[in-house]
């Protein structure tokens, strides 16, 4: 007993412990806003504006979401890596933060020209194309938000306060605007502004904060660091393949926008779980990335016992949803939907086993320099998500989409742990 109590007297005194437990709390605070901001509003939703209409807001919600990939161009691990090995270095961080926003800055334009002809060509958008450029505000103020800088400094408190203000504030601005099926345009509206004013405002703070000196780069610069992060991105890519898509063949294939909201609020049920679990990875993506470089053997000793301990707490959550369910719809809409209970319950073991994909895949294979093949397994599991959803949702629906997901998590899975074993030679046991 004794021992024990010392081992964590230890752990919680050891300052590198202290900064993960930190950014940990932060990050589930981010995340845990990020998905329960919506949860919020959803009962409030689908009581003034209809279960229909709110299909139509998350259909349209979902493109707009594609170019927020696109802005992000898989900075949010290429920089935080960059950042973290060099942080202490405030000249090489001032280099790496003015590349990465003018980088940002051209997949913005580029973003905003793409969606305005997909909107003007694809009938399906063209018809809720006000819906959309209402939403542009988020895709800008993602395109100035440094969350990225934040993390790879590993300094989460003032980006979790910017983050939570601005997706609480729209929050309110809904409940005391939003009355009716005719103000769903108000909705996207009011989340956009957020995203905006969000973006601005932690751009100007992390110049001052950390005293960068933003700087023009020149196109050679930007070019090298567009291909230098295209794996990364391509990556995400296939990440939005089997996690957003989904919702984009269902609103598509079965022209039923009540279903895409069950499976859209399924979804959200699982990711506010996942998310809150994955904060412990995004805190731990920096950590490995800055100990690989001191000690290699002993960082992937590390690596491998809390990836072990990690699953279990997973495993944890995903049967913990699977059985309170019923109980969270009862209690959160006010009747029980068979559907929307069916789906998550379907859904539940891509907490474990997407848990599982971001430590081994992006904490692990990206730290550990195997980017590249991280990248093609992703882009597999993501071609494999759309082939089955086709074709499932054509006869399951909303449950066939659930289960294209989940096939598409757990073949993922699979790759990446029978590569990890060959290339890094160790088996998954303490």
């Amino acid at each position: 007993m004794t021992q024990l109590y010392n081992k964590l007297l230890n752990i919680i005194s050891n300052s590198n412990y202290k900064r993960i437990g930190n950014n940990v709390l932060a990050l589930t605070i981010l995340n845990g806003i990020y998905f329960i901001s919506p949860l919020i509003l959803i009962p409030y939703l689908m009581k003034t504006i209809g279960s229909e209409l709110y299909g139509i807001y998350i259909f349209s919600w979902t493109f707009i979401y594609y170019f927020i990939f696109i802005v992000n161009y898989g900075f949010d691990l290429s920089s935080t890596h960059e950042i973290a090995i060099n942080r202490r270095d405030i000249d090489k961080i001032s280099e790496i933060y003015s590349i990465t926003f003018y980088s940002r800055l051209l997949l913005l334009l580029i973003s905003t020209i793409i969606l305005s002809i997909c909107i003007l060509f694809i009938h399906k958008l063209n018809i809720n194309a006000k819906l959309i450029f209402l939403g542009i505000g988020v895709i800008i103020g993602q395109a100035f938000f440094p969350t990225w800088l934040f993390q790879g400094m590993e300094e989460m408190k003032f980006i979790t306060l910017v983050n939570s203000i601005m997706r609480i504030l729209p929050i309110g601005l809904v409940f005391i605007f939003v009355k009716s099926g005719k103000d769903t345009d108000l909705v996207i509206f009011f989340q956009s502004i957020g995203f905006f004013v969000g973006g601005i405002f932690s751009h100007i703070f992390s110049i001052k904060h950390f005293h960068l000196r933003l700087k023009k780069p020149s196109i050679r610069l930007i070019k090298v660091k567009l291909i230098s992060s295209w794996s990364l991105f391509l990556s995400t890519v296939g990440i939005s393949l089997y996690r957003e898509t989904n919702t984009v063949i269902l609103g598509f294939i079965t022209n039923n926008f009540e279903l895409v909201g069950y499976y859209a609020l399924a979804d959200k049920f699982i990711r506010i779980v996942q998310l809150m679990a994955n904060s412990v990875s995004q805190a731990l993506f920096p950590f490995f990335g800055h100990h690989l470089i001191e000690n290699k053997v002993q960082t992937i000793l590390k690596f491998k016992k809390t990836g072990i301990y990690y699953a279990v707490f997973l495993l944890v959550c995903a049967i913990a949803l699977y059985i309170s369910i019923p109980w969270i719809i009862n209690i959160y809409l006010g009747k029980p939907f068979p559907k929307i209970i069916r789906d998550v319950r379907i859904m539940t073991p891509v907490i474990f086993v997407g848990g599982l994909n971001y430590y081994f895949g992006v904490v692990g294979l990206i730290n550990f320099n195997h980017k590249n093949a991280f990248t093609i397994f992703v882009l597999i599991a993501g071609a494999i998500n759309i082939i089955f959803c086709f074709l499932l949702s054509k006869i399951y629906f909303d449950a066939g989409a659930a289960v294209s997901l989940l096939i598409a998590e757990t073949t993922l899975l699979l790759l990446i742990l029978l590569y990890f074993q060959k290339k890094e030679k160790f088996s998954y046991k303490l």
